[in-house]
């Protein structure tokens, strides 16, 4: 249930920052962490953008890159800045970090990160950066707050704009 709601947060997260899939052109997004491409995680990130109007075939790029080292988390996270991305989706306090010091104008959004303070992904939740938002997944339900909040709380940092 836990990993559904972090999900739905992720998609709607990522859809926000793509905007409408109605009209738009082609758009990269990246998906940076550790396991492999058979990451039930990324199937369901897919399907819940594809829910959302989003189609690889013709709107969507998904550009994943799954490390087994840290080394090659940051080489893969190297690699992806470089790219034309629209937005990055990070799994992991590692995935994230990194992403987050090698960038600053490319949305990030996040997962699988509890304490967003003690593991040095924002200085204060309440305030955030200048663009700051994040989207937080209701505890007792399978989907998302439809709005992005300004004020999240430290322990529901699921996903994040930065």
């Amino acid at each position: 249930m836990k990993r559904r709601a972090v999900l739905a947060g992720m998609t709607l997260g990522a859809a926000g920052a793509l905007l409408p899939a109605q009209g738009q052109s082609r758009a990269e997004v990246g998906w940076l962490s550790y396991g492999d491409i058979n990451d039930p995680n990324l199937s369901a990130f897919i399907n819940g953008l594809r829910r959302l109007g989003w189609r690889e075939e013709a709107n969507l790029t998904v550009v994943p890159r799954f490390a087994q080292t840290m080394a090659d988390l940051v080489a893969h996270a190297h690699d992806l800045l470089r790219r034309d991305l629209r937005v990055l989706v990070t799994v992991g306090v590692a995935a994230t970090r990194i992403a987050k010091e090698r960038t600053s104008g490319l949305p990030i959004i996040f997962g699988s990160v509890v304490d967003v303070v003690g593991n040095g992904i924002l200085k204060d939740p309440n305030t955030g950066g200048k663009s700051h938002r994040s989207c937080v997944p209701r505890r007792n339900r399978t989907e998302a707050d439809g709005a992005c909040k300004r004020t999240p709380s430290a322990d529901k940092g699921y996903c994040a704009f930065f």
